[in-house]
């Protein structure tokens, strides 16, 4: 496991307890600041790893929502809402 990847684990671990710390308390800015920390992991991470790119087709097949190739089949049918089609 890289240093990012670590990073990454690390920071979705404890959402759970900010998220308890953060109902106990009544400070629901303490879950903003984990998804803060969360999104700026991963984005440390995709930066060095690309999940899609032009030179990795097989990984496209692997994640078919992320790619622009998502057919219809796999989007949602409504925001929020997924249904297969």
């Amino acid at each position: 496991m890289t240093t990012r990847e670590w990073q990454l684990w690390t920071a979705l671990s404890g959402y759970g307890d900010t998220v308890a710390e953060a109902a106990e308390k009544n400070e629901p800015f303490l879950m903003t600041r984990r998804l803060l920390g969360i999104a700026q992991s991963f984005n440390s991470l995709y930066n060095t790893q690309r999940i899609l790119s032009e030179d990795n087709r097989e990984r496209e097949n692997y994640w078919p929502c992320v790619s622009h190739r998502c057919s219809a089949q796999t989007r949602p049918a409504s925001p929020g809402h997924w249904s297969p089609r």
